[in-house]
């Protein structure tokens, strides 16, 4: 069936002009988040029961957007949407407060040569009753179509608004779904964030204390250190001089120095007292680092050096980076650039790192696992870009995969096995980053195997300037 206007010299159709309130109805459509979903059950109920209800071959959900008409729900046709010049649904949301009627669309001027009239699906009748916010947007309608004139009764006409209040609670019931997940994936977030910024508090009070206890034994050691080595020197020197008057001592004390192996004791003696020396210096090194990654002193904002910080914090995975019964040692480059003072929250910063080579040194201990003759490696650079620092890692470990990448900063989003991840760790850093630094923080694919993470930081972050400025 062709339907063909009536006169056609008075042909004059033209699109819907525009609602008065056009840019605030366009936001209150994007706020329900529903263009472009998926098919809802409940509602496609609702375009089947106003079809009908009314006797009509179609039943259409439509939501005007800027440039089109979107079905979030249809029945007897088969278009999922169409240009928002040929709608019949930007006519109906001209008057929110009424259902919109065309009889015979090719009585009507403003329609009779509408290309959904004149060709498919040959519209004849429409009816829609106008899709309603709770603040008086109209969003789209609630309508129904057929290819032969008709009109509806007044308990039709009911029936259709009813049904169309039907469809906007439930838009009203997906927006407030949709915020109840958000509100308990942020809660969720929220508390396991807040457990571990505990542990990660308390950890750092135990850290400091036990950095605090180990620091005033290995001091006092420290300390003796030269004086025992120089009573040895004089002690040595004592015995030398002995032999030198009695050479040939008594047989009991010959003995006694034969047993005691005298002559290695003599030579072995001072290496003994030098790695005694160079100890106390590892765990006086190790305390400083310590005290370097926790900075309980130092949770306010301060300006660093970053790349002997960094130096510190590597200086604590010396053990990780070892060879084991299943790897050869981590091979770890640092190419550190010139780097000015930067403004920042020292121990988050440093959690950060921390995050990011633990990562590293689990993804190479992966592939070490999968590959024989493989050595793994740690690349570390830092340099200032303009404004910036950027701080790289990277690895040649088992790398991440490809559908894995987009979700790695998400909370939760684990790739281990159970028990082994909690999914904060990229999170953590990715807030850090981006939320108490105003940075970013980027992951980058290696060309062969492996992964790295860029962090870009600002050097005077503006709202820590002015953080340390009131403080």
């Amino acid at each position: 069936m062709t339907n063909t206007p009536r006169n056609p010299s008075r042909l004059r159709y033209r699109p819907a002009p525009l609602p008065e309130d056009e840019p605030e109805r366009q936001i209150a459509l994007e706020r329900y988040q529903i263009l472009d979903t998926l098919p809802d059950p409940a509602i496609d109920d609702l375009s089947k029961i106003a079809a009908q209800i009314c006797g009509t071959p179609i039943g259409l959900v439509s939501l005007v957007d800027e440039g089109r008409q979107w079905f979030k729900a249809k029945c007897g046709i088969d278009a999922t949407e169409t240009s928002r010049d040929v709608s019949f649904c930007a006519h109906a949301i001209l008057k929110p407060d009424d259902v919109f009627i065309i009889s015979d669309a090719l009585e009507d001027e403003r329609f009779a040569d509408n290309p959904l009239v004149v060709g498919e699906p040959h519209i004849r009748f429409y009816a829609g009753t106008p899709l309603v916010t709770r603040d008086g947007y109209a969003l789209g309608s609630l309508c129904v179509i057929d290819r032969q004139p008709r009109e509806l009764s007044p308990a039709q006409i009911d029936a259709l608004t009813a049904l169309g209040r039907q469809v906007i609670d439930q838009f009203e019931a997906h927006r407030t779904l949709g915020k109840l997940k958000q509100t308990i994936s942020e809660l969720h977030e929220t508390r396991l964030s807040a457990v571990q910024n505990a542990k990660m508090s308390a950890l750092g009070h135990l850290v400091s204390g036990v950095a605090h206890e180990i620091n005033n034994p290995i001091g006092f050691i420290g300390s003796n250190l030269p004086h025992i080595r120089d009573y040895t020197r004089d002690l040595l020197t004592a015995l030398a001089l002995y032999a030198q008057v009695c050479p040939q001592p008594p047989p009991e004390i010959e003995d006694q120095l034969a047993e005691l192996e005298f002559d290695y004791l003599i030579q072995d003696l001072p290496e003994v007292l030098n790695s005694m020396q160079q100890g106390v210096n590892r765990v006086v090194d190790i305390v400083r680092s310590l005290k370097t990654f926790v900075r309980n002193d130092e949770a306010e904002v301060k300006a660093i050096d970053l790349n002997p910080n960094l130096d510190h914090i590597l200086r604590l995975f010396n053990q990780q980076l070892a060879a084991t019964s299943t790897r050869p040692a981590i091979r770890l480059n640092c190419d550190y650039g010139h780097l000015p003072p930067l403004l920042c929250y020292p121990a988050q910063i440093n959690q950060v790192f921390l995050n990011l080579l633990t990562n590293a040194i689990n993804a190479i201990n992966q592939q070490a696992s999968v590959t024989a003759d493989y050595c793994g490696q740690i690349n570390v650079t830092t340099r200032a870009v303009g404004a910036d620092i950027h701080l790289e890692v990277a690895d040649n470990g088992i790398g991440i995969l490809p559908d894995h990448a987009p979700h790695i900063f998400n909370p939760f989003f684990t790739t281990q096995a159970v028990g082994r991840g909690s999914g904060l760790g990229l999170a953590s850093c990715y807030a850090i980053v981006t939320e108490q630094h105003q940075g970013s923080i980027l992951y980058h694919p290696q060309p062969i195997q492996g992964s790295r993470f860029e962090v870009i930081v600002p050097i005077a972050n503006p709202k820590l300037v002015t953080l340390l400025q009131h403080n």
